[in-house]
This record gives C-alpha cells, structure tokens and sequence, in this order.
C-alpha cells in the first residue's frame, strides 16, 4: 500500500495529504526529516541508498531520511525511521529547518520542508539490506573532500545541506546532539535521586511527624542535585553499580541539605529563602531547623549502611563522607567564614575556606562514586585534581553570581555577602579576574581528567554546566 504523507506550506503548516509517488511526481511540498548522527569522536554517520530504492539509488547520504505519517509527530516520526533503517536508538534534537526544491533521478522532484535532527551515538548501525546499501563513519574533513572529489555519488539534499552549513554548522549540530545526550543523562540522574530520597527519608507520618515533615521540606524541596550528579559521573566513569550510585548519591544530598539548613540559620548566615521558599527555620522554627540538620546528618549515614557493596566499601564510603563534613572539611570551612566577617582576609586563606566549605564534599562525592565500583582498581587522583578545580570554581562562580544576579535568579538572598562584610573573590580580586579565574578552573578541570579518556564525558560535561550558571 503506497505510504501516504503530509502536504504543507511555506511555513510547515499542513494543507492536506497525498500518496508518496504522486508527490514527488508533481513535486509538492511535503514534510520530512533528515537525521545526521554523530560519534563522541565527531564522525558523521552515512549510508549508502539501497538499489531498491525508486530513487537515487546507490548514493551515499546522510545517516536516515524519511517523512511523518498521519497522526505522526516530526520528530516521533525520525526516532521509527532511525530505528527502521539502520537499527539505531538514541536521543535526537532538532538542529536546523530548510525547505527545497530539486531534481533527482526517475523523473522526481524532491519539494521538502525538511526538518533536520541530530544524535549521539556510539554503537555501530544495523542496517536494513532494503533501505542501506553499505554505512560507514566519516570524520566531516572527510566528508568534505569526498564530496568536492565525487559530489555525484552523493544524494542531491546531503549536498545541499552541506554547501549550506559547511563542516563549522554540522559540528554545531553535534554539539547541539551531545548537549541533549547530557541533558537528558542529567534530567534521568535528577529524577532517580529524587526517588531514592523520597524512599530514604522516613515518612511525614512517622513520629514525631513535624520533625520528618521538616526533614522532607528541606530535601525535597528542589536543588540542582550537583553532588549526587558527580558522583554518578565518577561511578559512571569507574563502572559502578547504578542502584549503589543512587543510594550513595542520595546520601550526600541529605549531607548537602543539613549544612545549608543550619548555614541558613540566624546564628550563621541569618536568610530567609532558600531555593525560592522559606528556608526551614522561617517555615517552621529554629530548634525544628537544628534538629532537621541533625537527623539528616544521621539519615545520610543510615542510607550508606544500605549501599549495596560489601561491608568494607561501605566503611570505606562512610569514612569519605564523615571526612568530608567534619572540622577538616566542611564545618572547619564554616567555622573559618564566620571569624572572617568584617576581617581582611588573603586569597590563600580564602582558597583555604572554600576547599574546606564547598570543595571538601564534592571531592567526596566523586570519590565514593569510584568507589562503588568494586570490580579493577581505579586511580582516584584525577579525581581528586578535577575536584580541586570544579570546588572552587563552583565557589567563585557563587561569589560571581551574589554580586551580579538577583534574588529572583539565585533563589536566595542576592548581595548577601556585601550585606553581612563577609570577603570573597570578587571583593578580593574584582570581576572580571575572578571570571578570568573561573575559566582558568574550568581548564585545569578539563585537563585532570585526560587520563580517563572517553569515561569522563559526563564530568566534562558537569564541569561546564558549573561555569556555564555565569551565562
């Protein structure tokens, strides 16, 4: 039965349908798709049109094309076809929209609003005799030569599509496809977390109820889950357990969340709002505040005894952590901003304070994400030298945004700092050197994690999503 496709207009407004052959016989415009796919190396994926095929046979082209059924979405449409030809699943983004109008063999006219999709994908296709010839991957300087070499054993839209956006557009489009393969990794780790510490926390309804209620306000009340998102990347790039990963990455957000409820605290940094809502102590009381803290310090330790690794990982993981948060780490660093209210403090002590305060639990989390792998040893130094970067950059990043951001933005009290005299990077340095610092972070992130090769993708990743919160 002759497949049946949408007409459209100038502005991919439906007008009606038709049967495919009698469309690009007429050559009226149509709706379709075309699908480019990339590896994490950044080679473009082509096919070679099946003999079978009523038109351009033979020519190698881009990874998929086809068009949308009735009733069928765009890009729903690109993810069965992708699947249908050359046996491949991943996540696609819309990069780039064009219309044409040109003649291909047979007598046809090809008259598409083309919508044009990108992906990531790291396994070979499995491709369908009837649709693909032959496949391979090319890297885009390769692509180019050929086709200045041999542009007629190219499809005449992959030609026009190239003479448009040249190798410098098709490598935006990877980027687009790569930034959506995070998001959606992120996205995925985001909502695990969330489960698990919705199944961690104890129950509103358990005694005393106004306390877990509290506890359940401070956690589950929104966040950007960065800590559980490294260590997942760590564990990740190790070959850990994904079930041990949630756990432990709920574990640290627990830990996460009692510093900020008592950093929120009259005593400490006095706010009122915390992620856009009341922080805990305004929504309930102080000793309720104290408290929540408490408990939630012993709920993170409760949930590493449930970690699904061997005994002795598990002390291992609670060891990091009560490391991380103790007078070394984090309270230490604490302890270290508020004597520094209203004093002049030195770049070295300042570094010194935000290691210990921000930077101590993020070299944690990475951590324990290695070592929920219990299989080969993994190196965690550098680990340990992507954390030292990331930490403090996440800090001066913070500082950055407290000058220049407002309350809205931040979800909390915006020139909190200035407000209280309390010294940081951008007081110390100015501005613009504290962005210039910032990106001399993020540099030295990128390089630590060289040796890890491919297994890093996500940690790169992070590491930019820290810096890109100044944009």
């Amino acid at each position: 039965m002759e497949e049946t496709l949408i007409l459209v207009n100038k502005d991919d407004c439906q007008t009606g349908f038709a049967e495919k052959l009698h469309i690009h016989q007429q050559g009226l415009l149509h709706r379709a798709f075309s699908i480019f796919i990339f590896d994490r190396q950044g080679r473009l994926l082509l096919q070679q049109r099946a003999l079978g095929k009523y038109h351009s046979q033979g020519l190698w082209t881009n990874t998929c094309c086809g068009h949308p059924r009735r009733g069928e979405t765009t890009e729903a449409a690109a993810r069965r076809r992708l699947f249908e030809e050359m046996g491949l699943e991943c996540e696609l983004r819309l990069v780039s929209q064009l219309l044409y109008h040109e003649q291909v063999s047979n007598q046809l006219i090809e008259h598409e609003y083309d919508h044009v999709f990108a992906g990531i994908c790291q396994q070979d296709p499995v491709a369908n005799p009837e649709e693909a010839l032959a496949w391979q991957w090319l890297s885009l300087a390769q692509v180019s030569q050929r086709l200045s070499q041999a542009p007629q054993t190219f499809s005449i839209w992959f030609r026009r599509i190239f003479e448009r956006h040249g190798i410098i557009g098709l490598r935006a489009w990877q980027e687009q496809a790569r930034s959506a393969l995070f998001d959606a990794w992120r996205h995925a780790i985001v909502e695990r977390t969330e489960r698990m510490l919705e199944q961690q926390l104890p129950s509103s309804e358990t005694l005393p109820s106004v306390l877990h209620q509290a506890m359940r306000y401070a956690v589950l009340g929104g966040g950007k889950r960065m800590r559980p998102l490294l260590c997942q990347a760590a564990g990740l790039a190790a070959g850990a357990n994904p079930a041990a990963l949630d756990m432990v990455g709920a574990a640290l957000e627990m830990m996460h969340v009692y510093s900020l409820v008592h950093d929120d605290l009259p005593a400490m940094d006095d706010d009122e709002l915390r992620h856009g809502r009341a922080t805990v102590h305004v929504q309930f009381d102080q000793a309720t505040a104290i408290l929540v803290g408490d408990a939630l310090q012993s709920q993170a330790f409760i949930t590493l005894r449930r970690v699904p690794v061997a005994a002795e990982r598990q002390a291992l993981l609670m060891g990091e952590l009560a490391m991380a948060v103790g007078s070394l780490g984090m309270a230490g660093g604490q302890m270290i901003d508020i004597d520094s209210v209203g004093q002049a403090l030195d770049i070295p002590r300042l570094e010194q304070m935000h290691r210990m305060k921000t930077g101590a639990l993020i070299r944690a989390a990475l951590r324990m994400g290695a070592l929920c792998a219990e299989g080969a040893p993994f190196d965690l130094e550098p680990l340990d030298r992507y954390a030292a970067a990331i930490g403090l950059a996440y800090q001066v990043v913070d500082d950055i945004l407290d000058a220049t951001a407002d309350t809205a933005t931040l979800g909390k009290t915006a020139g909190k700092d200035a407000q209280d005299h309390k010294p940081n990077y951008v007081s110390l340095l100015g501005l613009e050197p504290s962005r210039r610092l910032v990106r001399q972070l993020d540099e030295r992130a990128h390089q630590a994690l060289e040796p890890l090769a491919e297994r890093a993708e996500q940690l790169h990743e992070l590491a930019d999503l820290v810096i890109n919160r100044l944009h």
